[in-house]
């Protein structure tokens, strides 16, 4: 993976099969959060993750515990309506 820097804009572009896509970065706000956290996001920070559109059911019982995961109910929460 390599950064690249695109000019003068200071846009992070981020190349490379595992990268993150500058435009997703951007979208999500994650150059942000690097700013302000001193941390780069990218697929290494974040060892145990999965993606929720490819991972199999194997996958999501190890990373969660139980998949479907089980649902609990809600508690009671006051709402004032005007």
């Amino acid at each position: 993976m390599s950064d690249k820097s695109a000019g003068s804009t200071g846009q992070r572009n981020i190349v490379g099969a595992d990268g993150i896509p500058a435009a997703t970065m951007r979208k999500l706000k994650l150059d942000k959060a690097e700013a302000v956290t001193g941390r780069k996001f990218e697929p290494e920070t974040f060892p145990r993750y999965a993606n929720l559109k490819t991972a199999t059911k194997a996958d999501l019982e190890d990373l969660f515990g139980a998949w479907p995961p089980t649902v609990g109910t809600l508690p009671k929460v006051y709402r004032w309506t005007k």
